[in-house]
């Protein structure tokens, strides 16, 4: 051994420079690695986010590559912000089912009407992220911000109906006025969320009251029934009356144009008679003797009379004026 030291120790030492220095070069690449890792970044399409340096909000970035300082520098937080997200009021959902299973949530969905009943209402609230930077940073919880802002507005939309207008004629009513009334709340909160739909679900009178209030409810709605039958009977009866009439209208002023027409033309063949008759008088009252004497005794069988003493000779005339008849 003593004759090889001097040549292995001399290998050995070159052998750990080289693995140190592949080690180094190893953990290096692995550094830079890590680092270009922490400095590029990757957003899909349907999210947003906000980079920032030393916990201050610097930059809103959104989808694509991007590239930021490593950690613990610059720091990138993203929320989906195309996910339509849902909070429930007076209810949640334990399973989505089949069948769905729900659990009351009494607390929120009793509520105190205008003329001071109290009404069962459950609603569903849905919403998408409008503002990145509020929705992350502005509100602790932004889902329970919102729930609440619900709770509040439906409460004090159904303040101002009535127990009927909330049961039965304006729920479409209480809906747009509720949703309006969040968005102001949530924007005036800061949430950084926009309000696409608020739905009632179910409104009830309370569980003790309820079938006194749907036998109720049961006969406004045979009211209004009756009332839109009697609504289009009324709406057939009196177009076809009015078309009825101005029938009955026309008939009778073209009975009359008819008439009128007709006396025209008589009094024009009047005048054109006696103007003949002016002209020769005898020849006109023989003829027009004759004329009247064939329409009365057209068709009919004609006897002449004729008295000699005490005796009377019947000439019968069959044919001669007309054709006979059984008529005389």
């Amino acid at each position: 051994m003593s004759i090889l030291e001097p040549i292995l120790i001399p290998q050995l030492k070159d052998t750990g420079k080289k693995s140190l220095k592949l080690v180094a070069s190893v953990a290096l690449i692995a550094i830079a690695l890590l680092v270009i890792k922490s400095c590029v970044y990757i957003i899909g399409p349907e999210a947003a986010g906000t980079v920032r340096t030393f916990g201050r909000v610097t930059t809103m970035v959104g989808p694509g590559i991007g590239f930021k300082l490593p950690y613990p520098i610059q720091q990138l937080d993203t929320v989906n912000v195309k996910q339509v997200r849902r909070v429930e009021l007076g209810y949640r959902t334990i399973r989505q089912g089949p069948p769905a299973e729900y659990s009351e949530v009494p607390e929120e969905s009793l509520m105190l009407t205008g003329d001071e009943n109290i009404a069962d209402v459950t609603a569903a609230v849905q919403f998408l992220v409008s503002d990145v930077t509020k929705y992350m940073f502005y509100v602790d919880n932004p889902e329970s911000a919102v729930q609440k802002a619900a709770e509040s507005a439906l409460r004090e939309i159904v303040g101002r109906f009535t127990i009927d207008d909330v049961l039965v004629t304006n729920k479409q009513v209480i809906q747009d006025e509720t949703k309006r009334l969040l968005q102001s709340i949530i924007d005036e909160w800061q949430v950084g969320v926009t309000v696409t739909s608020f739905l009632l679900q179910d409104v009830y009178a309370p569980r003790e009251v309820r079938a006194a209030f749907s036998d109720v409810a049961s006969a406004k709605e045979d009211k209004q029934r009756y009332i839109n039958q009697a609504l289009g009977y009324q709406s057939d009866l009196i177009p076809r009356a009015r078309g009825e009439a101005a029938q009955i209208v026309a008939q009778a002023e073209g009975k009359a144009q008819s008439r009128v027409l007709r006396a025209q033309g008589d009094v024009l063949k009047f005048d054109k008679m006696y103007s003949e008759y002016r002209l020769s008088k005898e020849v006109t009252r023989t003829r027009l003797y004759l004329e009247a004497m064939e329409q009365i005794l057209s068709g009919k069988q004609i006897y002449v009379v004729t008295k000699d003493g005490n005796n009377l000779n019947y000439i019968p005339l069959i044919n001669h004026v007309g054709g006979a008849t059984d008529g005389r």
